[in-house]
């Protein structure tokens, strides 16, 4: 259609001035889509793939108008916003046309461009109302009306036709063209010129000229329609400038500008912006000491210096230590990583240190590093290197670890496997003689394990923070949390008299017992934190989990509360040991939500945290939650808690 050549005037029609415009679909609707998301993303395509070919034309959409539905005239390539009028034998000829004018005005005020109206009514009342429905329209900033009466010529008997023949009608389409015409000085629009912005990461200004006074409305969003605003009420003709607050850095954004002032008004064109890259903070360079850190009351100790930590957590770092298949891991990477997470201030990296299967059938071909125990009699000396590595890495980087000696869930075999190879269930994990041997033979293959590129044996190396018993341990057998407490109260009690050297702590996610003295998960906050060789207790947090979903408020409620029980109750630190935001929820805001909670542990005087979980920007998994050490905006986050925790260089 937009490329034919007429055949009787020779014009191309994409740029015939007889042509006023296209009309994209005339009462375009959708049942199937209730909230316009369909037919607005069709009209965004279409009315740009036509704006693409013909640039002098108006792109129209004949749609009815509702107010849920102004947005889709917003759209940058649609011209003109249009609606229909209908009067039928029954109606309120005086109803009608006040639709007629509260509707235009409505648009006008709304979107800010032509508004167009569809009028047609029955035969009886076409003389009538006429010159009744221009006034109307064209007194409310209508600018282009049509009469839609079908029925002249042959069809003049048609229903609702138009009889040209009647003076009364003549007369009143004569007065329409003359209050049309009458009306053209109304239509003066405000003159905007000049738009210029200057972005920064997280917030732009941008400046514009208008021709006179008015208030101003910046629409801006990362694509159409613009539903973000930010206002200047009472701007005087001349340079004015918007300010926008809030962006995201390394983002193009679409805006324009909206003036309206007495009976004038304006809307720009569609233009664009893209927020600059975050800088990375300067962090405060901090030591490692050779001291053991230890828990004293409710304070870790460094010597005789009260310690406290930012930290995160990374369980796949150490699988860089062998070239895979692919020959994309080495061993550069994982020095990288700790360089990294030095240079952020991240003192304490929680890592994953566990690999169980059942037997040699079953191991990971594609990662020989993953499995650390092949059955309950092998143990896996690549996997206990790749740990060495790591250890002797995080040292040259000032950094301490945290080592788990197996996991709950069966991600790298944990508890399910232990209990295979014993011939029990699950649960039977934390009672079973077999279960509890195995375990220690793990825990001693650790502890007393000379590290192959230090030298150093695991219990003498100061470079270990803690040994987590496990990873997010449960007990759905036993809901008094009796077996757990008696479980971790052994097991915690034997890494001692192996390695009195480090703190040992559960791993836990922090659940508490109800009033009745059970949970479902068989752990207690408390009581499994208690023992005398449990040195500090832990507990893990998503808000935005489906299964917690909590506001800001009780989430901070929460941390608060965690920290004054574990430390009334228990005499010990309290490490925030796991916490995430997912990438991408609106209701989640991730920088905002991580600073927060970072921020709040240590006001209510949490002793450290570990962030779930920092990644290199090479890695592309996880689970929504993971931040990488190239992102600025987050590193910014952990290094403003960590300039303070280690400004005293340690």
């Amino acid at each position: 259609m937009l490329e034919r050549k007429n055949t009787k005037s020779g014009s191309i029609y994409s740029t015939d001035p007889a042509i006023i415009g296209w009309d994209l679909c005339a009462g375009a609707t959708d049942a199937s889509d209730p909230d316009g998301t369909v037919l607005f993303g069709w009209a965004d395509d279409m009315s740009s793939y036509v704006k693409s070919i013909d640039k002098v034309h108006f792109v129209i959409l004949g749609m009815g108008f509702s107010s849920n539905r102004e947005d889709i005239f917003k759209l940058p390539s649609v011209d003109m916003s249009f609606f229909t009028v209908s009067i039928g034998a029954k109606d309120s000829p005086a109803q009608a046309i006040g639709s007629l004018s509260s509707d235009a005005l409505s648009l006008y005020s709304l979107v800010n461009k032509p508004v167009g109206a569809s009028f047609s009514c029955s035969a009886q009342m076409v003389s009538s109302v006429v010159s009744d429905a221009a006034s109307s329209f064209f007194g409310s900033k209508g600018s282009l009306l049509i009469y839609d009466y079908e029925g002249f010529r042959k069809y003049a008997g048609a229903e609702g036709s138009m009889d040209f023949d009647s003076p009364s009608l003549s007369d009143g389409l004569k007065k329409s063209l003359e209050l049309a015409a009458s009306m053209k000085d109304k239509f003066v629009s405000i003159k905007i010129s000049n738009i210029s912005s200057i972005a920064q990461s997280d917030s732009a200004s941008i400046s514009v000229v208008i021709g006179s006074d008015a208030d101003l409305k910046l629409m801006y969003g990362e694509k159409t329609p613009l539903l973000q605003s930010v206002e200047l009420k009472g701007a005087k003709a001349g340079a004015n400038v918007l300010n926008i607050t809030g962006l995201k850095p390394e983002t193009d954004y679409l805006c324009c500008i909206i003036a309206s002032g007495g009976d004038k008004s304006g809307i720009s064109k569609v233009t664009g912006f893209k927020t600059k890259a975050v800088k990375r903070m300067p962090s405060v360079k901090f030591s490692m000491s050779n001291n053991f850190i230890k828990a004293k009351g409710t304070d870790f100790y460094d010597g005789g210096k009260i310690y406290r930590y930012v930290g995160t957590n990374n369980y796949y770092v150490r699988s860089y230590y062998l070239s895979n298949t692919a020959g994309a891991k080495n061993r550069a990477k994982i020095d990288t990583f700790f360089d990294e997470a030095a240079k952020a201030g991240f003192k304490v990296i929680r890592l994953g240190s566990n690999g169980e299967v059942l037997n040699a059938s079953l191991v990971n071909k594609d990662d020989p590093t993953h499995d650390f125990r092949i059955g309950p009699d092998k143990f896996n000396e690549i996997a206990y290197k790749s740990i060495d590595y790591c250890i002797d890495s995080a040292k040259r980087h000032n950094v301490r670890v945290i080592l788990h000696f197996t996991d709950n869930w069966e991600y790298y075999g944990g508890v399910p496997v232990y209990a295979k190879w014993a011939g029990v269930q699950k649960n039977d994990f934390w009672v079973n003689p077999e279960c509890k041997k195995f375990f220690k033979q793990t825990i001693d293959a650790y502890v007393n394990r000379k590290n192959t590129v230090s030298g150093v044996l695991y219990k003498n190396d100061p470079t270990i923070f803690a040994y987590d018993l496990m990873n997010e341990p449960r007990n759905e057998n036993d809901t008094s949390s009796k077996q757990m407490n008696e479980w971790v109260a052994e097991m915690s009690s034997y890494v001692k008299s192996e390695d009195p050297n480090h703190m040992v702590t559960t791993g836990m996610e922090g659940f508490f017992l109800k009033e009745d003295g059970t949970h479902y998960s068989g752990t207690d906050f408390i009581g499994s934190h208690k023992p005398a060789s449990i040195d500090y207790s832990t507990f893990h947090i998503y808000p935005a989990s489906p299964y917690n979903h909590f506001s800001a408020s009780t989430t901070k409620w929460i941390i608060e509360d965690y920290i004054k029980r574990g430390h009334e109750k228990t005499g010990k630190p309290v490490v925030m040991e796991e916490y995430g935001i997912p990438n991408g929820l609106e209701e989640y805001p991730k920088p905002q939500w991580v600073d927060a909670m970072t921020g709040e542990f240590f006001a209510a005087g949490g002793n450290g945290v570990n962030y779930w979980m920092l990644i290199d920007p090479t890695y592309f998994f996880g689970d929504g939650n993971q931040v990488s050490y190239a992102d600025a905006t987050y590193m910014n986050i952990f290094i403003k808690y960590a300039n303070e925790i280690n400004k005293a260089g340690y």
